[in-house]
């Protein structure tokens, strides 16, 4: 049975970055599908500094299935952000986790405070 994950923008940050430590926990993942946030997709984009960053994201996001935002999503963001102070980012891609029964993959402890999010921490 595949593993289904969402991907963190810090993993892809990292992945990106030859972050070997990060790679070898993907790897060692059981038969993973992942996913990754048309918000993720965004913020990767946004940070590129040349042109040729931005085509090398573009030809790595082919090999993942990304998730755009439905309005539910966005109303079980909003929900997350009465309980938990995240920033908006991050409760749009918990949210994107939770209503696709997605594992979230990621470095950043504060998701771990999300009651009923289900999150594969990543050691750097």
């Amino acid at each position: 049975m595949k593993q289904e994950y969402l991907l963190d923008s810090n993993v892809l940050i990292y992945l990106g970055h030859g972050n070997k430590k990060i790679a070898r926990q993907l790897l060692r993942l059981k038969r993973p599908y992942f996913f990754s946030s048309v918000i993720t997709y965004f913020e990767i984009l946004y940070g590129c500094k040349t042109l040729e960053e931005k085509k090398l994201v573009k030809q790595y996001a082919n090999d993942l299935a990304i998730l755009d935002l439905r309005k539910e999503i966005i109303e079980a963001a909003l929900e997350l952000k009465e309980k938990k102070k995240l920033k908006f980012k991050d409760l749009l891609i918990a949210a994107t986790a939770q209503m696709e029964g997605l594992t979230l993959v990621t470095a950043d402890k504060d998701f771990k405070k999300i009651k009923g999010l289900k999150v594969k921490l990543l050691n750097l």
